[in-house]
């Protein structure tokens, strides 16, 4: 990371400092300003406790600056990333909205007739429906009459058996009276009889 961040900035000072020299190469006074720089780059190399120190110092600040130029271009970068992610997820939005909302108008005003065959099938269901139902309780409400019509009959058929048997069993108990009596009867009279 710090080593490829030095990469960078020694070559962009290499870069920096050529296109300077080059700029100021050219007049009478660049070279007096080279000659200066030169004599007292002299000193510094020839002299290392002057030349240690500032230079140090000169460049821990430097790789500081640099640091944070590149720490605040880096994250520039990020935000502006992230801004622009953001608005491009804004208009990528909107853009499918108004594409959702173009095909949904053209698929209604397609389905217009569709959804009047539909509703047609549907209202024919419908009315196949109540005819068969009514159809259906017709139907029910015959065999119901008919079952009570059976039912019916058949209690009249109970009844007219209950009253036959009834009948039947007074005849009987009728002979067997008759018979009693006649026996009781032909005693009272043989006795009358023998009486006289």
């Amino acid at each position: 990371g710090n080593r490829m961040a030095l990469t960078i900035q020694c070559a962009v000072r290499g870069w920096a400092s050529r296109r300077a020299f080059g700029a100021r190469a050219v007049g009478s006074e660049g070279r007096k300003l080279n000659a200066a720089a030169l004599a007292l780059q002299a000193w510094c190399f020839l002299n290392t406790n002057a030349r240690h120190k500032p230079l140090q110092r000169y460049w821990r600040r430097q790789r500081e600056a640099s640091a944070t130029r590149i720490a605040c271009a880096y994250r520039c970068h990020l935000a502006r990333r992230e801004v622009w992610g953001q608005v491009f997820d804004a208009r990528a939005i909107e853009g499918v909205r108004r594409v959702q909302a173009v095909w949904r108008g053209h698929l209604a005003r397609l389905s217009i007739p569709y959804r009047r065959r539909v509703m047609a099938s549907v209202l024919k269901k419908r009315a196949c429906l109540r005819i068969q139902c009514a159809w259906r309780v017709r139907g029910a409400v015959e065999r119901f009459r008919r079952a009570w019509r059976v039912e019916e009959e058949a209690q009249v058929i109970r009844v007219q058996a209950r009253r036959a048997r009834e009948a039947a069993a007074a005849s009987v108990l009728q002979a067997r009276a008759r018979r009693v009596w006649a026996r009781g009867s032909r005693g009272r009279l043989e006795a009358a009889v023998r009486g006289q």
